[in-house]
């Protein structure tokens, strides 16, 4: 053997063993749709009888349900839990992560729930009644439900977690959805990488969701409190309504940070909250206000609840009660058109609790009144008497003790 085999060799085995992950599995065979006689089943007898027009809007209603997030009208955190939507990785999901640290070990001690009580119903299960339906009915769920991701999506990984559908079943994905979970710390580049991959390895992708916890949100990550420039008015009502994570991850799309585009094939986001025909909000001059020169009023009225908002915008997560924009019209200049929406999920009640072990919510028991601000060194603050610091320090045992 010689020396550069020698080496080779050596290099090779240095290189396996310094790799900190498992390679990726091979790729499931593509699943051939079969061409014999369905099998009728007593099961799905009614169904079956039914007229095509009947059950193709059937499917589309029950294939268009949003089973994976959960609004304001979820009632406890172990429905939140078993309602998430399947994905499309067919990578087994290892129970160790890659590399735990300090934090991976934190947020598994503390974000651990119990399974579920009961499981759920799915709107793909539909799929699994009977052959018939699974053959008629495959296409439509594909080119309907938004499939969720919840794991790195480099484009690599992309491809090798859809490489066993046929081309059929491929070419008819049309919405996918990025779950942030509990791991969300409101990076844009992750959201933006999702999107570019999306955009370029499904052709006729036309909608991406971006998923996230609504307790995890902060006000810094949401608004950005002035202008670096001098911006016009759309410009700087963009800048107030839109959340501040959602803008940058959209303006790394279309400018070539998470890929770079070509001419000719280019990208530019349009909101159709001012766009729309008739408009739904109409700006507003504050002059005297430093601040806040220029607002939004919705024509329809200020919504009441997060059900009133109209569509494409929710209520502000850090309480300001201004309604932010959470969906953005991505266009190209060959004239293709992909919507690029955020959703937040997750109770009221979770999210009330949750900020107020944090201590960004205070809530006034019987008997309490509020403290009057007082002026101080480093700005405004509370006046507090000598009982407060003395509950303070018996809370914090020793480490305020001295």
């Amino acid at each position: 053997m010689s020396v550069a085999q020698v080496n080779s060799a050596m290099f090779k085995f240095q290189r396996v063993r310094n790799r900190k992950f498992k390679p990726p599995m091979e790729p499931l065979p593509q699943r051939v749709l079969a061409t014999q006689p369905m099998n009728a089943q007593i099961e799905c007898a009614f169904y079956t009888r039914l007229p095509p027009e009947i059950r193709n809007d059937i499917y589309k209603l029950v294939f268009s349900t949003n089973a994976g997030i959960v609004t304001d009208t979820a009632k406890s955190k172990e429905q939140d839990q078993s309602r998430r939507s399947p994905s499309l990785d067919i990578i087994p999901r290892s129970s160790t992560p890659i590399a735990e640290d300090s934090t991976t070990l934190w947020k598994k001690m503390i974000w651990t729930t119990a399974p579920p009580l009961e499981p759920q119903a799915h709107p793909l299960s539909i799929l699994l009644t009977c052959r018939r339906i699974n053959q008629e009915a495959t296409v439509l769920a594909f080119n309907t439900y938004a499939f969720i991701f919840s794991t790195v999506t480099t484009f690599h990984r992309l491809r090798t977690s859809t490489s066993h559908l046929s081309r059929l079943q491929f070419d008819a994905i049309s919405r996918l959805a990025y779950d942030f979970d509990v791991s969300f710390t409101y990076n844009h580049r992750q959201a933006a990488d999702f999107a570019a991959n999306a955009i370029l390895l499904f052709p006729n992708i036309s909608r991406v969701e971006l998923c996230c916890r609504r307790f995890s949100v902060l006000p810094n990550q949401m608004h950005v409190p002035f202008a670096y420039r001098e911006e016009t008015d759309f410009e700087e009502a963009t800048r107030k309504y839109v959340p501040h994570w959602y803008s940058d991850a959209l303006k790394d799309v279309v400018e070539n940070r998470s890929f770079s585009w070509q001419k000719g094939s280019r990208w530019k986001v349009e909101w159709p909250q001012i766009d729309a025909d008739p408009p739904e909000f109409e700006m507003e001059y504050t002059y005297g206000s430093y601040d806040r020169p220029v607002r939004l009023r919705w024509v329809g009225g200020v919504p009441e609840s997060e059900e009133d908002a109209p569509r494409g915008t929710a209520m502000c997560c850090c309480g300001c009660g201004d309604l932010v924009w959470t969906k953005g019209l991505l266009v190209q200049e060959t004239g293709r058109r992909v919507e690029i929406e955020t959703v937040f999920y997750g109770c009221k009640n979770e999210y009330e609790s949750e900020r107020e072990r944090r201590g960004l919510l205070v809530r006034l028991r019987e008997g309490a009144e509020r403290l009057s601000l007082v002026e101080r060194s480093g700005g405004m603050g509370w006046e507090v008497d000598r009982k407060y610091w003395e509950r303070l320090r018996k809370r914090n045992r020793r480490w305020l003790k001295g």
